[in-house]
């Protein structure tokens, strides 16, 4: 497959922002960095100003939870509480001060904080980004329908199995369904998808 144009690798050769902190870190880690997810939960004080020095050494992808809003009390503390951002949520303001920053940062802010409906995703997010900076491949068990194959694809899932694919078959079933499923195989051993879907 031919390099993408827009990968964190091409990001760090097209962008000098990240030249000063070659000789601190490797070209390598650099890369690394930004192929890298991390996520901040609550984004005021210290995490705030965190946040700020991961996104000036280079992580590619950032997700920031807060539901708070800046308010006069946080002016003492908070770098990015002023008169303009007043009254506005946290994580949306450093989302907008970061990508002035680095306008090819990934990752999106969540100005409701962790709930009930999204701290499943940012878990499986989050797991999937440390097993890939592990080095790791990840397997998706339970995959019973297209839009879990889309959302954990788009999350970088390696391998995915499941009833949306075939239910629970013996070896020699696996064969003959094998050469008869819409599903391929690629040469790393993934699966390739139906109708070349990956």
């Amino acid at each position: 497959m031919a390099p993408d144009s827009s990968s964190p690798k091409s990001q760090n050769r097209a962008n000098p922002l990240y030249e000063r902190n070659l000789g601190l870190i490797s070209e390598g880690q650099q890369n690394r960095l930004l192929e890298s997810r991390v996520l901040i939960c609550g984004v005021g004080g210290m995490r705030g100003v965190c946040a700020e020095v991961l996104v000036r050494l280079g992580i590619g992808n950032l997700v920031l939870v807060d539901h708070d809003k800046f308010d006069l009390y946080n002016f003492n503390r908070q770098i990015h509480a002023n008169r303009e951002t007043l009254g506005r949520n946290k994580a949306e303001v450093l989302a907008e001060e970061f990508r002035k920053i680095n306008p090819d940062l990934k990752g999106t802010p969540v100005p409701k904080g962790l709930t009930d409906g999204n701290v499943d995703e940012m878990i499986v997010q989050s797991t999937i980004g440390l097993a890939h900076n592990l080095g790791i491949k990840v397997v998706a068990e339970g995959v019973e329908n297209l839009e879990t194959w889309d959302r954990l694809s788009s999350m970088g899932c390696d391998y995915l199995q499941g009833y949306y694919i075939s239910k629970p078959l013996r070896a020699n079933q696996f064969v003959d369904w094998l050469d008869r499923s819409p599903w391929t195989i690629s040469e790393n051993g993934s699966s390739a998808g139906q109708s070349g879907r990956a």
